[in-house]
């Protein structure tokens, strides 16, 4: 029997429909598999985590003098969801029995024959909290005691209270940069304040050893997709914390910055994410606690290794001059840490002010890497070259430009001639516009 043509029309667009429904289908369920891929599943994986550690440097006692290690701040120093002896401040002290063979007999209790430790940290704690803890439960010390204090402070300033409550001084998250502009300052001379006590309170001397805040969301601001509220300005606070912290290690030769925040991107949330910049093929992993906001112990392993290797460069010089080393200049490595020097300029406040009292609506600032520095032999030249504008709907208003010398992190900026020149004659030609 003859087939009509309209049966064979009919039969062909049945079958196409049927090969599009199986292909979306199968679009579908790869779209699926993706996001759990690269979302929902963290690996943590297994084994050493950060930074390889000198074992010359713990090869003979660094001082015979007596040592306090004492640790201050929030539940980073505090060892939240670590079991005991494996938190970083633990591991400072001792090997654990099931050491990875390339720590074993790396501690400071090898190097640190007169060492004793106290840790002062408490979980969920605010700067506030950790100034006023040093007040109250930290005794002088007799004078032939050296104080190497390790701290963490500031990151729950910023999380608390994770969009639960309107932002506040000591738990701002949601809040505009301008907003948080007074509470950054703040925080600033409060931290100067708790390392003017620790001076005072070990008069023997004491070296700090200052961690900055790092970021789970790996650069990307996007805390939505860990499951808190979004927070359009939460790398510009973090950045102006971190700006605070490493301007305070700066301006004292006892304390020492110890470099989280970088070492750090790459293993959070976006740890699998192999397209961007920060993606660590070498180890691609999940560093954080099921919490978000604290280490995991792998990740605790990294902060140790960290303290260990800033230490190391500091205490054993100190048995001879009783004076830390010169510091080195520190280099910029990154384009994130360049973009925070920026966004960590006073000016970054006014104009985010003068944004929201214009109440335009849709307008924010954004800053964009134009030039990145020249890599040879591994060490950078040259500079990161940072723009900073108005985003409007239609368009970009460019409000200046500035440059980060990736060798030592000094800034200049661009006139209004596009010459490069000194911040401080920018600024004066900004004053007089």
């Amino acid at each position: 029997m003859d087939i009509e043509p309209s049966q064979t029309v009919r039969k062909s667009a049945g079958k196409r429909r049927l090969i599009m429904i199986a292909a979306v289908g199968l679009l579908l369920i790869a779209g699926a598999a993706a996001y759990r891929y690269f979302r929902l599943s963290l690996p943590i994986g297994e084994g050493p985590a950060g930074p390889a550690v000198s074992r010359e440097a713990f090869a003979r006692p660094w001082t015979a003098r007596k040592v306090l290690l004492l640790g201050v701040g929030d539940s980073v120093t505090a060892g939240y969801g670590a079991r005991k002896g494996y938190s970083y401040f633990d591991l400072l002290t001792a090997n654990p029995p099931d050491e990875w063979a390339d720590m074993r007999g790396i501690s400071l209790g090898a190097a640190l024959p007169g060492l004793t430790a106290r840790n002062l940290a408490i979980s969920g704690s605010t700067s506030p909290e950790h100034l006023a803890g040093l007040r109250k439960r930290l005794p002088p010390q007799p004078a032939d005691v050296l104080g190497v204090v390790v701290m963490t402070t500031g990151g729950n300033d910023i999380i608390h209270d994770y969009g639960k409550s309107p932002p506040c001084e000591g738990a701002m998250y949601g809040a505009s940069l301008a907003q948080a502009g007074p509470w950054i300052a703040n925080f600033e001379k409060r931290l100067g304040e708790m390392l003017d006590l620790l001076d005072g309170r070990f008069p023997g001397g004491c070296q700090v050893f200052l961690a900055d805040i790092y970021d789970p969301t790996d650069g990307a601001g996007d805390a939505a997709n860990a499951g808190l509220p979004a927070w359009p300005d939460a790398m510009a606070v973090l950045a102006a914390y971190n700006a605070a912290i490493r301007r305070c290690a700066a301006a004292r030769p006892n304390v020492h910055l110890v470099p989280l925040h970088d070492t750090f991107l790459g293993h959070g949330i976006h740890c699998r994410d192999f397209w961007r910049s920060g993606y660590r093929p070498g180890d691609p992993h999940y560093w954080y606690y099921a919490n978000l906001e604290d280490p995991n112990e792998r990740g605790y392993d990294a902060i140790r290794r960290l303290f260990l290797i800033e230490m190391a460069r500091v205490l054993p010089q100190l048995a001879g001059s009783g004076q830390a080393p010169a510091k080195p200049a520190a280099p910029v490595t990154s384009e994130n840490q360049a973009a925070d020097i920026v966004v960590a300029l006073p000016e970054m406040a006014q104009w985010e002010k003068d944004i929201a009292a214009s109440k335009l609506r849709n307008v924010k600032l954004v800053t964009m890497t134009e030039s990145r520095p020249r890599k040879r032999g591994g060490r950078y030249s040259g500079d990161w070259t940072i723009s900073v504008s108005e985003s409007h709907p239609d368009h970009l208003h460019r409000l200046g430009t500035f440059h980060v010398d990736a060798a030592t992190g000094s800034m200049s900026a661009d006139n209004l001639a596009g010459e490069k020149v000194s911040l401080e004659e920018w600024r004066k030609e900004l004053k007089n516009l």
